[in-house]
């Protein structure tokens, strides 16, 4: 299964999805998040992460779009594996860091502290059922 990138330098490219079951966010939604984001803000020179990131559309997207860098962080070997593809395919290796490992479990001081991004845009898709203490426990 592929979807397509709405708007930017990848406009109309084909990426692959990993084989687990995942409803990627659709992109009538990532079309209206996206160009919701682009009134309020300029996307040029800026970092994207993308938390739960499953497919990584949502990172390609920001990158097709005008970010300089995005982060893509899943749990999943089969997502990372195919996020991983997917930035070979559009040449976009350069521009995505791509980190298998929970989400709540990140240390995100280590995170922030790194020269590869400094987040100005964090978006967390969870495509996980989880309570709200849950949630707030990982805090």
């Amino acid at each position: 299964m592929q979807i397509r990138i709405n708007s930017g330098i990848y406009k109309g490219r084909r990426i692959n999805l990993p084989n687990t079951g995942l409803r990627p966010t659709s992109e009538k939604v990532r079309c209206a998040f996206f160009d919701t984001l682009f009134s309020m803000i300029n996307f040029e020179n800026r970092d994207f992460l993308d938390i739960f990131s499953g497919t990584g559309a949502m990172s390609f997207e920001a990158l097709s779009r005008g970010f300089k860098k995005a982060v893509a962080i899943d749990s999943n070997a089969k997502s990372i594996f195919q996020i991983t593809e997917n930035a070979e395919l559009l040449g976009t290796e350069k521009n995505i860091h791509i980190i298998q490992k929970d989400a709540f479990c990140f240390n995100s001081a280590d995170f922030l502290n790194s020269s590869f991004i400094s987040p100005i845009m964090l978006i967390a898709s969870s495509k996980y059922l989880f309570s709200t203490s849950s949630f707030k426990s990982s805090l």
